[in-house]
């Protein structure tokens, strides 16, 4: 049942304040109580929450505790996300610097086999004995021709042509046998 709107009354003053309660909902049987018990009501709108929880303590309670654990759980998840994050930055720098030592050590062994290739594989050591043969041949021709001769330094002079010599045959010896077997592995 719905009250009618009546027009103000002419011997009082019109009051500046007016109520809206469009945004309130009404129980089912508001119709039992008076406009001045609504009015009042609506004024004072703690009085009736606090009266209805006094009705669901336990309820309210037992909510409120179920959201304080899970608040606790969710600060201790967000601390765990956050420990996680700052692990994984943690372990970002540390693969960063593996991959930089990785490609380091890559480098390094990839200069070195260059270096062990250009000095030590068959054909730089190959190349390495022919320059010794023509410095040996050489030093031996420069000896004869341009070392001067006495009496005295004769015999060392031949001992050192002598050596000089057997050095670059033994070496020419050596260079011949290897290349001699490079050609018998070829198919």
């Amino acid at each position: 049942m719905s009250l009618p709107e009546l027009p103000p009354r002419p011997d009082r003053p019109k009051s500046t304040e007016s109520l809206h309660c469009s945004d309130v909902e009404l129980p089912q049987n508001v119709d039992l109580l008076t406009f001045n018990d609504i009015q009042q009501l609506l004024q004072q709108q703690d009085m009736p929450k606090e009266y209805a929880k006094r009705f669901n303590d336990n309820l309210v309670q037992d909510i409120s505790n179920k959201s304080v654990a899970w608040k606790a759980q969710a600060e201790q998840l967000i601390e765990g996300l956050n420990k996680l994050a700052e692990n994984k930055r943690h372990l970002k720098g540390e693969l960063d610097s593996f991959k930089k030592l990785e490609f380091e050590y890559m480098k390094k062994w990839q200069d070195l086999d260059l270096l062990i290739n250009s000095k030590f594989s068959n054909d730089a050591l190959k190349k390495q004995l022919r320059h010794n043969v023509i410095n040996l041949d050489e030093k031996s021709s420069h000896m004869v021709n341009e070392v001067p001769v006495t009496d005295e330094s004769l015999d060392l002079f031949l001992e050192q042509y002598v050596n000089e010599r057997t050095e670059y045959h033994l070496q020419r010896e050596k260079l011949a046998t290897w290349e001699q077997q490079d050609t018998l592995r070829l198919p």
